[in-house]
């Protein structure tokens, strides 16, 4: 019986590693233990011993991918926060007086397709929604540049208003762009004026 309890043991353990192999794709040569209790149990030891290095050595790749992707997203996060553009608070609470200013030129834009002001609408809420003094990136006020660019670029001298401030957003985000970015920032963007017939 004493015998009988220790052979279960043996293939459990036997078992539970089969199943581990076959979840991971693990290539090993398991014993068919066809034979008795005790000639299996040797079969499943010797197979252990043969199989530890094989063992040591999953082992010791598992933790080596585990440390390397470890400092892999560790770098990344720092990586992100290094680029990560800085709006001083100046900057932050011009931007926010543009947002709002955008808003109500927006809102009260009789020309403007009401879906299409949704849409600028809605780009205005995320934006004051996501402003920080470091922003990840600028992709809320690049879509926002082409939006105003669509709707409000074939009349410019109706919409001076609008295009006036959009254009110091711009100055603004690209300013502290370039910044971020060790670049310098010694001429001020040159927006080309519009197309005329």
């Amino acid at each position: 019986e004493e015998t009988e309890k220790e052979y279960r043991k043996y293939l459990y353990a036997f078992g539970l590693f089969k199943s581990y192999a076959a979840q991971y794709n693990q290539a090993y040569e398991f014993p068919e233990l066809r034979e008795g209790v005790r000639a299996n149990i040797a079969q499943i030891v010797n197979f252990f011993q043969t199989a530890r290095t094989w063992i040591e050595h999953a082992i010791h790749v598992r933790d080596t991918r585990m440390v390397i992707q470890e400092v892999e997203r560790a770098l990344s996060v720092r990586f992100k926060r290094s680029l990560a553009y800085r709006l001083s608070g100046e900057e932050l609470d011009r931007i926010k007086t543009l947002l709002v200013e955008l808003r109500e030129l927006f809102t009260n834009e009789p020309r403007l397709d009401p879906q299409r002001k949704l849409r600028l609408l809605r780009r205005l809420d995320r934006i004051g929604a996501d402003l920080a003094p470091r922003m990840p990136d600028f992709d809320l006020f690049w879509g926002l540049f082409v939006d105003t660019g669509i709707d409000f670029g074939q009349s410019p001298e109706d919409s001076r208003a609008v295009l006036t401030r959009v254009r110091e957003l711009f100055q603004i985000v690209w300013a502290s762009k370039l910044s971020s970015e060790g670049l310098p920032n010694d001429t001020e963007l040159k927006v080309p004026p519009p197309e005329t017939d």
